[in-house]
């Protein structure tokens, strides 16, 4: 490996007012290519500066760490036993977060549809798992009609009243008009 020159004389990115965002980017996933576009570099001169030892590697980690979650320490969560899939779901989403930005921020615009897509993806995962997010499953439906308890009841209560024909036909009215509605599936106004 050759050895670490932080400022290289001949080196275009080394030199570009910019070095410390192109470098952010880099680490952050964006593409040679569209950082070179996005800063007037070649994509080559870009790969030189990030493979040639112009940013030392704990710069590099550093820059990595920064850029996937901010103020995390991401090792004590790759080994922490209790990880959970929400936090995995997070750990992920602040990666994609911030490769979508960084690509967004170049241009590249092939990237940002494939992250996006892997950010809603994510979501959608989140949402679910919390409850947010849940599929709409027909209700169950009870027909009381076809109970048997029900139909014992009615039955009793008409065979009750037969000896006073007024009120047979009353009891008899009012079931009809309850039962109509729910025979006909609508709801029973009240």
């Amino acid at each position: 490996m050759a050895a670490q020159r932080p400022l290289n004389g001949r080196c275009t990115v080394c030199r570009h007012a910019e070095r410390a965002r192109i470098e952010l980017l880099l680490a952050r996933g964006a593409s040679l290519r569209h950082v070179g576009e996005k800063f007037r570099l070649s994509g080559d001169a870009v790969w030189r500066h990030w493979r040639n030892g112009h940013v030392p590697e704990h710069v590099k980690a550093s820059l990595a760490i920064k850029a996937l979650k901010p103020g995390a320490e991401l090792e004590k969560l790759v080994t922490d036993e209790s990880i959970g899939l929400l936090e995995n779901l997070q750990r992920i989403r602040a990666t994609l977060y911030g490769q979508f930005d960084a690509s967004a921020e170049v241009g590249d615009r092939q990237s940002v549809a494939m992250l996006a897509a892997r950010l809603h993806e994510n979501l959608s995962i989140a949402a679910r798992s919390t409850g947010e997010l849940q599929k709409h499953a027909p209700g169950s439906v009870t027909n009381i009609l076809l109970a048997p308890a029900y139909l014992d009841l009615r039955a009793a209560l008409l065979r009750t009243l037969r000896p006073f024909p007024e009120a047979s036909r009353a009891v008899a009215e009012a079931f009809r008009r309850v039962e109509a509605p729910l025979i006909e599936g609508r709801a029973v106004a009240a």
